[in-house]
């Protein structure tokens, strides 16, 4: 019998085990993400640097996504059998128009949506960075931001290289903690 609850151990321990469970799903992922940045940090800030110049420079949808796009879409509306060329040229035109602007609205909307949970995840992050106690933060700014190798690091701080691995496993542990419960980010898209 469990002291807490009068309950047979076995079924207290089930009701238990899901919570647990669940938890620990979300740390493994928060552990994935964060060490996923700690490994592709200069590539992440490349993609949105990237990312940030296509939307300033997004010109609308491609010609040929909108000729698609008409391509499968079934009229709406009346259907008027009418022989006038004119009339037909110029409802496939407005027709062309407000696909464009559609294709057009929804590219840069998934372009800017993409942008803003990339920019919020890496600033987060560098944000939990410098919330490590400082000799933590002062290496792991140095492994992930300022892109400097093991060996430079253990130089620069007068450690062996295990020791360096050592510190960022610890910085991994902490910031996983610090960003389990993180809303911003750990976002579900």
């Amino acid at each position: 019998m469990c002291k807490s609850c009068g309950k047979v151990v076995e079924k207290c321990v089930e009701a238990l085990l899901p919570v647990r469970t669940a938890k620990g799903v979300a740390g493994m992922e928060t552990r994935k993400k964060v060490e996923r940045l700690f490994k592709y940090y200069p590539e992440a800030k490349q993609n949105l640097e990237i990312l940030k110049f296509q939307i300033g420079s997004y010109a609308g949808a491609d010609e040929d996504e909108v000729i698609e796009s008409l391509t499968y879409t079934v009229p709406e509306g009346e259907r008027v059998s009418n022989s006038n060329i004119s009339d037909k040229s110029s409802r496939i035109a407005l027709i062309y128009k407000d696909i464009a602007d559609h294709e057009s609205q929804e590219q840069l909307q998934d372009m800017l949506k993409r942008y803003y949970l990339q920019k919020n995840e890496l600033d987060v992050f560098e944000y939990s960075i410098k919330l490590l106690e400082p000799r933590l933060s002062r290496i792991i700014t140095d492994i992930v931001i300022n892109k400097m190798t093991w060996m430079e690091v253990s130089e620069k701080y007068y450690v062996s290289v295990n020791t360096v691995a050592e510190w960022r496993k610890k910085a991994i542990r902490q910031l996983t903690k610090m960003l389990e419960s993180s809303l911003l980010f750990n976002r579900v898209v």
